[in-house]
């Protein structure tokens, strides 16, 4: 049975840990009681959210939809309930009620028959979308153009302004009416219930609110100022519809962030505000209502970096979605069964609670059925190794650091792509190739980090890194943290402005100039080639066996300190073409483009020059390992996990009290969509760990895997691995 709410166990909302470590609460409410069980809260949960269409509430089976979510394995799940899409005879005039209803109380029967099965349920509201007529009766619930018409979501549907009484005072007698009908496990909302028009608002509430906030009148288009004053509005709305719940039930609310890596308004402290954080994963195509723009396709590896990030933001697992059909806009084709299972399986392996969304009403509603197969073998597997997955955290021992100043920068700059993303994405995807975990922290949570956490931080194109930052990583890489950074980190300030950076002297760097091109053309010479160059003997290059490294992008001239070795310099650029004459004129300038510091507390390797870009119009291992070794390096070898080869299988170390789980997604021959996997056989996994373990276990056979123990590491063979699998250590 899904367990009701009782009295007597204190529940804190808006729990956030920024690190790991983290322990003391933020966020949090006042002057507010609220008791619910804690059992399920900080489970990891087999999710699903099911998108009831109007057409849907007559044919939509609901003793048959539980029984399927039951052989699914399913724990939790949320539907539609209220708003512009209402699935309950509601008293309210305002809400829209599904038209197939015909009286019918869907909401309730869901609600009732699920908790009969045991599972968890999370009524919707969406209040974002006001339908037109109540809209035309209630003109001040609307976003506005400058010409005073409302901004439409689509024929038929008006977007509801933040600051109106629909999402504000509707939403309170919403809340009371569904609390006061049924007994809800949690409330959610949906993303569009926190408001937002595509331009700038220009409502009489909006006119009053900046006025009142900036002293100055709205802007024609959207202005910095403006996207500002408009987040913090966003921060207000979440914040008061978390509060809502709050007062009117002793439930937990989740809310719904459509988020990306670097791309708009940061998640923190709306992940603080709420006590359930759902992200969104769902984008794999970008081709929304455009037939002549290119095709492109989201990163196969974008549910590891939102997890992993999103995960150290709450206390809690989040609830990380994927779509089942092709989005985007293509809501009635299913993505094929091994891209889905591999999608999902890379939540479930680095923290997070998979949730699949269903777009048409009930499964046995879909046309195409072919991705339920993938969400029905993950949720059995995760179901049958529960002790996995719950409670479970991070034992990755390298963190990149993604500071979101710096990401503002670029996108203030327009090379957000170029100028950041490149970078930090870059990182991602080589440590991935070589196996070593690592986690995706903000750099807001440096401050409060235990330096016996990580032996490693990455700084990838961290250029506004704050003072607070760089004095935490000061006191990190004192306390014996390893940093690699890249590029020019913390050069300048939020606004852009060049400043001299804190960071240099720990990194081995008396000045640092302006950014220079390695590719140089010129009338003269037309189109050129530039390398780095390498010594040999230091680690950072192990396995490099040229002498030569292929570059391109911009690097920054640095004045070394004494005492710095320099196993890497810039070699001289020179002509492409004619190849009878493509050769170097000129000496080699010799500039430092790998500065390394090495004392008894303090490792660090600093690559002025960007790495990540590099990478990506190269694409060859060498460049990898200026990284990778890098950071193998500067960590002491404490890099928690060791695999050679199979590069395209994904790696994630989590613990359990007394356990060590090694997580293996093999993603190894994608071509998007995935349709088929392909099996890896007789490998084997390092993974560090002070003593010999009593067992190991593969978790897809339940077989104990042979092992080898030495000097702290446990070698173990796995003879298979098709998708997904964990093998579980149990530690002596």
């Amino acid at each position: 049975m899904a367990p009701p709410p009782a009295a007597g166990v204190a529940f804190e909302p808006g729990l956030s840990a920024l690190h790991p470590n983290a322990a003391t609460p933020t966020g949090g409410f006042p002057n507010m009681s609220i008791t619910v069980t804690r059992d399920w809260l900080n489970r990891r949960h087999r999710t699903l959210h099911m998108t009831i269409r109007d057409i849907d509430c007559a044919t939509f089976d609901v003793a048959q939809t539980i029984e399927l979510f039951q052989r699914w394995k399913v724990s939790l799940f949320s539907f539609f309930a209220g708003g512009y899409i209402t699935t309950y005879p509601t008293n309210l005039p305002w809400q829209r009620m599904a038209p197939g209803l015909n009286g019918r109380d869907l909401c309730g029967e869901i609600i009732d028959a699920a908790r009969k099965a045991g599972i968890i349920t999370f009524p919707m509201i969406d209040l974002g979308e006001i339908p037109l007529e109540v809209a035309e009766r209630n003109p001040d619930w609307v976003g506005r153009k400058a010409d005073g018409s409302f901004y439409m979501k689509t024929d038929g549907i008006a977007t509801a302004c933040p600051l109106g009484g629909y999402i504000r005072e509707c939403s309170i007698e919403l809340l009371r009416e569904l609390t006061g009908r049924y007994e809800i496990d949690g409330i959610k909302w949906g993303g569009a219930s926190y408001g937002g028009v595509p331009g700038v608002c220009h409502c009489e509430h909006c006119r009053q609110r900046f006025a009142q906030d900036t002293g100055g009148s709205l802007p024609d288009k959207r202005s910095p100022e403006y996207e500002e004053w408009r987040y913090g509005i966003l921060r207000e709305t979440v914040r008061y519809l978390a509060e809502a719940v709050h007062q009117c039930a002793p439930i937990p609310v989740m809310g719904n962030l459509v988020w990306r890596l670097g791309r708009g308004q940061e998640v923190d402290d709306l992940c603080r505000s709420q006590d359930f954080v759902q992200v969104e994963v769902q984008t794999r195509t970008w081709n929304i209502q455009d037939d002549d723009s290119p095709a492109s396709w989201d990163r196969f590896s974008t549910p590891i970096e939102t997890t992993r990030y999103v995960s150290n933001l709450t206390r809690r697992p989040p609830w990380v979605v994927a779509s089942t059909f092709l989005a985007w806009p293509w809501r009635r084709v299913a993505v094929p069964h091994a891209e889905q299972k591999l999608y999902l399986a890379q939540i479930a392996a680095n923290g997070g609670s998979p949730m699949a969304n269903l777009t048409t009403g009930s499964p046995l509603q879909h046309p195409d059925p072919r991705s339920f197969s993938a969400i029905e073998e993950l949720y059995n597997f995760m179901a049958d190794h529960a002790g996995v997955y719950d409670g479970d955290v991070s034992a990755a021992r390298v963190a990149i650091v993604y500071d979101a100043d710096s990401a503002a920068l670029a996108r203030r700059q327009n090379r957000l792509e170029r100028g950041f993303l490149i970078e930090i994405q870059g990182a991602e995807d080589a440590l991935d190739r070589a196996h070593i975990p690592y986690d995706l922290i903000p750099s807001a949570g440096l401050a409060t980090a235990d330096s016996r956490r990580y032996a490693c931080l990455v700084l990838p194109a961290a250029e506004a890194l704050s003072d607070e930052a760089c004095a935490a990583v000061e006191r990190l890489a004192a306390c014996g943290v390893g940093v690699v950074a890249l590029g020019a980190p913390a050069t300048r300030d939020a606004a852009g402005s060049l400043r001299p950076s804190p960071l240099l002297a720990l990194l081995g760097a008396g000045t640092i100039g302006d950014p220079q091109p390695f590719l140089r053309s010129s009338p003269h010479l037309g189109p050129s080639q530039a390398y780095l160059k390498h010594d040999g003997r230091h680690p950072i290059v192990a396995g490099i066996e040229c002498p030569l490294i292929a570059v391109a992008g911009y690097w920054h001239p640095v004045t070394p300190k004494a005492g710095m070795a320099i196993p890497v310099r810039r070699g001289a650029a020179f002509r492409l073409f004619p190849e009878g004459l493509s050769r170097a004129d000129q000496p080699d300038p010799d500039e430092p483009m790998a500065l390394v510091r090495d004392e008894p507390t303090v490792r660090t390797v600093y690559y002025p020059f960007q790495w990540g870009y590099a990478l990506s119009r190269v694409s060859h291992p060498d460049n990898d390992l200026l990284l990778t070794n890098a950071v193998q390096w500067a960590a002491r070898d404490d890099v928690a996990a060791q695999l050679k080869g199979l590069s395209d299988v994904r790696l994630s170390l989590r613990a359990t009290p007394g356990r060590l789980h090694c997580h293996l997604v093999n993603t190894t021959g994608r071509r998007r969509y995935l349709t088929e996997f392909a099996p890896v056989s007789d490998f084997t996994v390092r993974l560090a760990c002070a003593k010999p373990p009593r067992a190991v276990r593969q978790a897809s056979s339940g077989a104990a895997l042979p092992f080898d123990w030495s000097s702290g590491w446990a070698a173990i063979h796995v003879p298979r691995l098709v998708d997904y699998d964990v093998l579980s250590l149990e530690l002596a």
